[in-house]
């Protein structure tokens, strides 16, 4: 696992040394001298005087145990851990998301307790009351004791146990006909029929692996299940499983999957939550490990459970038809067979794709089930939108996932949505691929509507001791109030999207460096600051970055079926060619911007919140003399617009310098974003007085290009979104260049941004740069035709 290099600044006097976040860290263990990765490890706690953890231990109900040690900033831990079965590993993890709006609803709960501590040291009345929230998740089952040390001093260890909520709803058991295991051991009588008694009896098999079906009478949606450890040998114990459902028998959707779970007394009985609203008539327990070295396992007892208020468990909400933006028709992969839950699977061979669900008639879906098929895990949907609508035209944004992840084949896997009303069309947007690969593909997809009941959630509560740097060790206890639920969300530098404080942290961190080294130049500190104020917030794109994933380069482009691809219409026939009858040529497509995915408010732009934006150029260097600034353009399809995959041809004269270009070969990769920051960037100031006038320009601009330099080139391709322009010609800002070009002079001028920035870093294209720009009133109101597009070379 790479480790992150350096550490976050320490924040400045006055600053909070710490941030309310969630983190989530990619983990790896190690055992017999080799690492291999674990599952990740997501971390929150605030007291309401937030500061980072440098030490956090816990123990989860099944017996295994954590210590970790984070560095500073808490971008990465190490530590170890101890299993149930008394074995220990080395532990270690590297942020990889960081999060920081904990509101909304999304998957990751957070625990929320009133808290009291005995401020007088003796359990009396002299107590201070507070809050604290709390998640900490390593993918191994629910916490029992928390420990840990913070930056500030403090000192914590608390124990945790379920409370029982009033009026909590409960699960029922299903009923079973009959059980039958691929082993058992007859001559004792320890058979797979014994787990369906309430009895002393078990069963035993002489398998370290073994499965269990169970027949139902009718097909139910278990939500739950009970396993009970059977009399003896813990060794014989399950210690990782996965529950599955089928409709026929040969196809197995598996529903929930366990690793390392541990019984520590014999006849415990563990409860197990599984996502499910799809009735299966057959399931299956596939145990795939056991705590021992010898091929034996054993249970006392399997219980299959269902909710007890069918409303809870969901209905599926009734489909007429499927429409996919593409099929493997030859195959009979069709979008129909996302229907049947025994049929085969849809596969099209494209790295985005769209699935249309017309309902029978209007209905709420609040939740959706999506399987993964059969085979190349690189064609699971990763990152998707699903819309509603009432009439195919206007469609709402009802959820949105990025990141995710089937970790096995035939998974099912249940999101919920923000639907309250009925809508009688909804739109599955897959925008990524697990691996960028031209191919997507999922078994089934089921839209399900279901009622939510907070009752049904268990409570907590916790007593401990609490010490505050050098003070007192005092008792504290606390009861949850209120479950929070933490929304992936991207958004402003105020924390509104993973990792946010760190990179703008970085983004101050360059701005400092800046004013140092001006002020080091003798540059009077007013002028420096004067010139700071003009700085801007964009984002670097590129596919060598580690942000989320926003886009592509490159093909393929996905228009709307009314949108013609672009061509250098605005320039004359024969104006860039020595041939008058040559037909202008298709531009080529740059990049495709997913605007939904976009972190919002880390640019000077005000984009549309949802929607592609796709930018078109024609780098022919010919096209720098262009003054006309048409050498490109800007497509804007709304969301939930239905497109489709054009296919180009350029066939450039052998001579054409396009014509040595490989578009196909190098114009490719996902676009990835880091948090920048821009200042004015051109060496010519001519016509803008805001910058001719300031004494200190051409010196604060010098240093500023010193400033930038450092780490802001990536290898291959990369855009810039929002900021300055950065003119390496000197030939001034190409941003005016592109209002004059369209008529835009004098007050007017002011109203122009720099849209996006291309560095080709492409053969043949080295020494390019394109530009797209647009006045502020044609961004807002979306009229993307209004963008002007200049190219400089040299």
């Amino acid at each position: 696992m790479p480790v992150r290099s350096g550490s976050r600044p320490i924040p400045s006097v006055g600053e909070s040394p710490g941030a309310p976040v969630v983190v989530v860290y990619d983990t790896e263990v190690r055992a017999a001298g080799q690492w291999k990765k674990a599952p990740r490890l997501t971390v929150h706690l605030d007291r309401g005087d937030p500061s980072e953890l440098t030490e956090l231990g816990w123990r989860s109900d099944g017996g295994a145990e954590a210590v970790v040690a984070f560095d500073d900033g808490m971008t990465a831990f190490r530590g170890h851990r101890r299993l149930a079965d008394g074995s220990s590993e080395d532990y270690r993890g590297v942020e990889c998301e960081r999060w920081s709006d904990l509101e909304g609803t999304r998957e990751d709960r957070v625990r929320v307790f009133a808290t009291e501590e005995d401020r007088d040291g003796d359990g009396g009345d002299g107590t201070d009351e507070g809050r604290l929230s709390l998640l900490l998740d390593d993918g191994r089952g629910a916490v029992e004791r928390v420990t840990w040390r913070d930056r500030r001093g403090t000192f914590a260890s608390l124990a945790l146990r379920r409370t029982a909520p009033p009026a909590a709803r409960g699960t029922v058991p299903v009923a079973v006909t009959k059980v039958v295991a691929d082993a058992e051991y007859r001559r004792a009588g320890e058979v797979a029929a014994n787990l369906l008694d309430a009895g002393r009896g078990k069963w035993l098999a002489f398998e370290s692996t073994a499965t269990l079906d169970f027949v139902l009478p009718e097909p139910t949606a278990v939500t739950a299940y009970r396993l009970t450890a059977a009399n003896d040998y813990r060794d014989r114990d399950p210690r990782d499983w996965r529950l599955r459902g089928s409709v026929d028998g040969h196809t197995w959707i598996t529903l929930d999957s366990r690793l390392d779970q541990a019984f520590p007394q014999r006849h415990q009985v563990r409860e197990y939550a599984v996502a499910n609203s799809t009735p299966y008539p057959l399931y299956r327990l596939d145990i795939g490990r056991n705590w021992g070295r010898q091929p034996e396992t054993q249970l006392n007892r399997v219980e299959l459970l269902t909710t007890d208020d069918a409303e809870l468990v969901g209905t599926p909400v009734p489909v007429t038809r499927v429409e996919a933006s593409g099929e493997h028709w030859s195959a009979g992969e069709v979008a129909a067979n996302l229907l049947d839950a025994g049929g085969g699977k849809w596969l099209t061979f494209s790295s985005t794709a769209t699935l249309d669900f017309v309902l029978a008639k209007p209905g709420v879906v609040t939740a959706y089930t999506l399987t993964s098929a059969n085979d190349h895990c690189s064609r699971d949907p990763k990152d998707w939108v699903l819309r509603a609508s009432q009439d195919g035209l206007t469609w709402v944004t009802v959820d949105r996932r990025s990141g995710e992840m089937f970790t096995e084949r035939f998974l099912a896997r249940e999101f919920t949505t923000s639907v309250t009303t009925p809508y009688a069309r909804y739109r599955l947007d897959v925008t990524a691929n697990a691996e960028g690969v031209g191919e997507i593909q999922l078994q089934g997809v089921r839209l399900v509507m279901k009622r939510n009941d907070d009752r049904s959630t268990t409570g907590q509560e916790f007593s401990g001791v609490l010490r505050d740097e050098h003070g007192p060790t005092v008792g504290y206890r606390g009861r949850t109030v209120a479950h929070e639920v933490v929304r992936r969300r991207v958004g402003s530098p105020d924390g509104k999207h993973p990792a946010a404080g760190f990179r703008n942290r970085e983004s101050r961190a360059k701005l400092d460096r800046f004013r140092d080294a001006a002020l080091a130049r003798g540059i009077p500190a007013d002028d420096v600051e004067r010139w700071l104020g003009l700085a801007r917030p964009c984002l670097v794109l590129a596919s060598d970055v580690d942000g989320p994933v926003v886009g592509h380069f490159g093909t393929p482009v996905m228009l709307p079926p009314d949108v013609a691809l672009p061509r250098l219409y605005d320039v004359p026939v024969g104006e860039l060619s020595d041939d008058p009858s040559e037909e202008p040529g298709f531009e080529h497509l740059v990049a495709t911007l997913d605007l939904g995915a976009l972190p919002e408010g880390v640019t000077n732009l005000p984009l549309p919140p949802d929607g592609r934006l796709l930018l078109f150029a024609w780098p022919a260097l010919e096209a720098s003399e262009d003054h006309s600034c048409t050498s490109g353009s800007v497509v804007y399809v709304p969301a939930g617009t239905m497109v489709e995959e054009r296919k180009v041809e350029y066939d450039y004269e052998p001579d054409h310098e396009l014509g040595d270009v490989d578009f196909d070969g190098e114009l490719r990769g996902e676009l990835r974003v880091r948090y920048d920051v821009s200042l004015p960037d051109y060496e010519n100031f001519n016509g803008d007085p805001l910058l001719e006038e300031h004494p200190r320009a051409e010196e604060l601009r010098e240093v500023w290009a010193d400033v930038r330099a450092d780490g802001y080139w990536h290898k291959g391709p990369q855009l810039q979104l929002g900021g300055y322009a950065l003119d390496a010609q000197g030939w001034g800002d190409p941003v005016r260049g592109c209002a004059y070009a369209a008529g835009d002079d004098g007050p007017r001028l002011k109203n122009w941004a720099l849209l996006a920035q291309w560095h080709p870093g492409m053969y043949n294209l080295e020494s390019v740069t394109m530009y797209w720009a647009m006045s502020e009133r044609d961004l807002a109101a979306r009229r993307f035709t209004g963008a002007r597009v200049a190219m400089y070379a040299h």
